[in-house]
This record gives structure tokens, C-alpha cells and sequence, in this order.
């Protein structure tokens, strides 16, 4: 996906940061080290591995928009419930994602991002495209994103409403 990307948006730097949950032994990171050094050289990509938590918002907020990608329908099978999401949101940062595991319906709910088809990816790299031209978009869809994390995803809201909830039904 990248090295399309790549073809046409020449100035386009890539940052990785954390790493695969799905494959302890490390290789994962090594294999997609090895293969994006070998399509589209090491310059425009950045690995950073895992980072404490508390310093998540300093890379998310570094970047000029931000991808989940998701290949595969079957990507369900491991389970999704990405939580970087949230956090490209509360950093007001617009999101490409593809449509598995409703993350597609999530982004047009809250108007913070667009959604390609997975395994589409000529569909990625265009929304990809067209947000890295349009700077007065993202930071609509970033700041959308915004206003719902405050509102919806604050961790001591979600706290009450569980309590609310729990209330409820006692």
C-alpha cells in the first residue's frame, strides 16, 4: 500500500509505531522491515516499535493523518477493538480505515475520517491521497473526532455511565 502511495505523493513519510499483538516471536516486524526496505527504501519509513503509553500522543500528534489498515474481512477472527482509534481522535487527527469490524461505520458516525474497502488497495491509497491534498478536510474530520472523544470516549465518562448503569440495575 505504501510504496502505491509512494508513486504519487513523493514528500509522504511513513511512522510505524508499536508492534504486532497477533505475533509474539518479533518476526512480523522484522518481515515488514525487510519488505517495505526492499519496495521503497528505508528513508521514507520509520519503525519505532513499542512506546509507553504516555508518550503515544507525541507521535500520533507528529503525523498529518492516521491509518488502520486492515486487509482483510477475516481480520475479525483475532478479535478487533482498536483502541488507537480513540486515540487518533482525542489528538484530533483525521483517520483512513477500511471497512472491517464496523470501523468503517465508526468513522462516518463521528465524521472523523474515511473508509476504504478491504483489499482495495487502490480505494486506501486514493482516500490517502486525497486527505494528504486537502488540509482543510482532515482538519475538519480531526477536529469531528475531536468534539466525540470529549464528549463520548472520556475515560472517567465511560466510568460513570458503567456505574450509572450498574445502579440501574441493582
Amino acid at each position: 500500500m505504501f510504496c502505491n502511495l509512494l508513486k504519487i505523493q513523493k514528500k509522504v513519510r511513513l511512522l510505524i509505531v508499536g508492534s504486532s499483538a497477533l505475533d509474539n516471536d518479533q518476526s512480523t516486524e522484522e518481515k515488514t522491515r525487510l519488505l517495505v526496505n526492499e519496495l521503497s527504501g528505508s528513508s521514507e519509513v520509520l519503525f519505532i516499535g513499542f512506546v509507553d503509553p504516555s508518550r503515544i500522543s507525541l507521535y500520533i500528534s507528529a503525523a498529518s493523518l492516521c491509518l488502520t489498515f486492515h486487509p482483510r474481512l477475516d481480520m475479525m477472527k483475532y478479535g478487533l477493538a482498536p483502541l488507537k482509534i480513540s486515540e487518533y481522535m482525542a489528538c484530533k487527527r483525521a483517520i483512513v480505515c477500511t471497512n472491517v469490524g464496523g470501523l468503517d461505520k465508526f468513522v462516518e458516525k463521528y465524521n472523523c475520517g474515511v473508509w476504504a474497502e478491504a483489499g482495495n488497495i487502490t480505494d486506501y491509497v486514493d482516500k490517502v491521497d486525497y486527505l494528504l491534498k486537502n488540509r482543510a478536510m482532515r482538519e475538519k474530520l480531526g477536529e469531528n473526532g475531536h468534539q466525540a472523544a470529549v464528549q463520548f470516549f472520556d475515560w472517567n465518562k465511560i466510568a460513570q455511565n458503567i456505574l450509572n448503569f450498574v445502579d440501574r440495575a441493582s
